[in-house]
C-alpha cells in the first residue's frame, strides 16, 4: 500500500554524518514514529518526500529540514560569494566545503541556500559534527480509522496518546 492522504504511517528512522554512510545503525539509533499523514505531524519535507511511497521503501533527506528558524539565529551564518568557494564545485544545499576567508585561511561551511551570486553558508567547527542527515524507513502503511480520521490523530492500540518521536526499544 503507499503512502497517501489519511494513512497511518510507521516510520523508523535514524541519523547519518553523510548522506553515503553504510550499514545499518545501531539500535540505539532508530526510532520509530506513527503519523497521519496530511495531518502535518511530520514535517513537511519528509511527508512530502514519503508521499506515494511503499512499506519497505527508505529515503535519505539532509537534516537542516528539521531546524526551526529559531535554532537557525544562533548558528554561525553568513554569506559567500562565489569568489570565495574552491573552483570547479558545483554549490547545492547540504554540501560542505572549505571556503577562503580575507586573511587567506580556510575554513568548512555547510551551505544552507544557494543565491544568484553566493551561498548562505553555516561554519562548521568540525567537519564530522553532528549528524546532518535522516533516514527514513516506511514500516507499515494502513488507512487510517475513522475515530483517527475524525480526531487527526493516531490513535494507539494501547488507548493512550504517544509521543510523537519516541525511542524505539
Amino acid at each position: 500500500m503507499k503512502v497517501r492522504e489519511n494513512t497511518v504511517v510507521t516510520l523508523s528512522y535514524y541519523f547519518l554524518s553523510s548522506p553515503d554512510e553504510e550499514g545499518e545503525p545501531e539500535t540505539s539509533r532508530m526510532h520509530k514514529i506513527e503519523a497521519l499523514i496530511g495531518r502535518d505531524m511530520l514535517p513537511r519535507d519528509i511527508e512530502t518526500t514519503i508521499f506515494g511511497m511503499e512499506e519497505g521503501s527508505e529515503a535519505i533527506l539532509p537534516i537542516a529540514l528539521f531546524q526551526s528558524s529559531s535554532d537557525r539565529q544562533n548558528q554561525d551564518i553568513s554569506f559567500f560569494p562565489f569568489t570565495s568557494l574552491p573552483e570547479g564545485i558545483e554549490p547545492r544545499k547540504g554540501l560542505k566545503i572549505s571556503v577562503l576567508q580575507g586573511d587567506g585561511s580556510t575554513e568548512v561551511i555547510l551551505i544552507e541556500e544557494v543565491l544568484s551570486d553566493g551561498v548562505i553558508g553555516r561554519k562548521i567547527n568540525s567537519v564530522d559534527e553532528e549528524p546532518r542527515w535522516i533516514k527514513v524507513r516506511i514500516e507499515s502503511v494502513r488507512w487510517a480509522t475513522l475515530r483517527e480520521f475524525q480526531e487527526g490523530r493516531v490513535i494507539s492500540r494501547g488507548g493512550h496518546h504517544h509521543e510523537h518521536f519516541h525511542h524505539a526499544h
